[in-house]
């Protein structure tokens, strides 16, 4: 079975957070005995943008063509500027760049994203190559809403597919409201393989983190949609309370400076994902405060580490998480993100009693297994279907 995936961004040594969540997907299809390559279109960056921007750098950088544990990797380079998405044309050049790999056609082309990566994929596949589309999160939720074209492009993408995939229930609530098209739920999974041995005292110790603190994990992209100014405002208020300390993990932004300016907190940088779990077993509690979600991987990753869970009550979220095992809040609020961090603090045998109902739910519902299973089976159905 040879199947394409055709996304907006896969790890590589100079940016190992971006599409993380592919990753453990790829490399566990690929040791079924898919064969699997992924193409991920780059911004082309020469040098002189390069030496000018850290952002630019890193597709400068970014490996044209690797294989990582089986997968095989193409970032073939496109042209594009600043608000691409909503100005311009992107899924052109994305097909343009990969046209010109010249690859064998395959048996399935398995699109990610939405619109620009998803929707070149689908003018790559045709009419002749059977096509599936995956939605994560924004690509649904808020691409969709931005005007006319927009909801063109998306509902197009989605009736154009063979099979219509969404990572949480709520998300394909969503695709059946404005297409009427049903999607398959299928989840994004966690490789336990991930998960550190050291226990909380072994893990400060390694990472010269204090043993006496209360510490805050916020880790992922570093967005105003993802509450870090509400966590920013909620942590001013803390700034009294000596031994509460806010780690931050997550790659530069415009918000930078804001968490830097704290006197509670420390921007960690970018990190790959083995150290990150390394913070998580580390810390004390996670916090994401995000104003929508499909389903987080990093709860995921909290969840299985059995890191209690503050998190706003938003998208695919409340599928999984509820008061029992998680502490929900509502978006946009730095009293409630203040509030549920002194909950925790003031009752963490309540925490890590959540922290244990969560772990066990994560495992069922994210176990690499069973989703690779339900993934290889989907393919199949596709490629029956166009054998007929």
């Amino acid at each position: 079975m040879k199947i394409y995936w055709i996304v907006s961004n896969y790890p590589h040594l100079h940016n190992v957070q971006a599409g993380i969540f592919y990753k453990d997907f790829a490399e566990a299809l690929v040791k079924k005995g898919i064969d699997l390559t992924v193409i991920a279109p780059t911004p082309f960056a020469g040098s002189l943008l390069a030496a000018f921007s850290s952002k630019w750098k890193i597709y400068h950088d970014a490996p044209f063509y690797e294989e990582q544990n089986g997968v095989k990797i193409y970032r073939p380079r496109y042209f594009t500027h600043p608000g691409e998405v909503h100005r311009g044309i992107p899924h052109y050049f994305m097909l343009r760049a990969i046209r010109k790999l010249k690859l064998p056609a395959p048996d399935v082309i398995h699109g990610f994203g939405g619109y620009p990566a998803a929707f070149a994929a689908k003018k790559f596949a045709g009419n002749k190559i059977p096509f599936v589309s995956t939605f994560i999160g924004s690509d649904a939720h808020d691409y969709p809403n931005v005007n006319s074209k927009s909801l063109s492009r998306f509902t197009y993408l989605v009736q154009q597919s063979q099979k219509v995939v969404a990572v949480s229930k709520d998300l394909a609530a969503r695709i059946f409201n404005l297409t009427t098209v049903k999607a398959d739920v299928i989840r994004m999974p966690f490789n336990a393989a991930h998960l550190s041995s050291l226990t909380k005292p072994e893990a400060r110790k390694k990472l010269d983190l204090s043993q006496d603190a209360f510490i805050l994990l916020y880790a992922g992209y570093l967005y105003e949609t993802k509450g870090i100014n509400e966590l920013c405002d909620a942590l001013e208020k803390m700034k009294d309370q000596k031994d509460i300390h806010a780690l931050f993990c997550g790659g530069t932004s415009p918000l930078l400076k804001r968490i830097e300016d704290l006197p509670n907190s420390t921007y960690l940088g970018q990190l790959p994902l083995p150290e990150v779990m390394e913070y998580m077993k580390a810390a004390d509690v996670l916090v994401l405060p995000s104003y929508m979600e499909g389903f987080p991987g990093v709860i995921k990753e909290a969840g299985m580490t059995g890191l209690p869970v503050i998190v706003t009550n938003v998208g695919g979220i409340p599928e999984l998480l509820n008061n029992e095992n998680s502490f929900l809040i509502n978006p946009k609020s730095s009293d409630e993100i203040y509030g549920a961090v002194l909950k925790v603090k003031n009752n963490y045998a309540e925490a890590l009693a959540k922290a244990s109902k969560l772990h066990e739910t994560m495992f069922e519902n994210f176990g690499i297994e069973k989703i690779v299973e339900q993934q290889m089976n989907l393919y199949s159905e596709v490629i029956n279907a166009g054998n007929k």
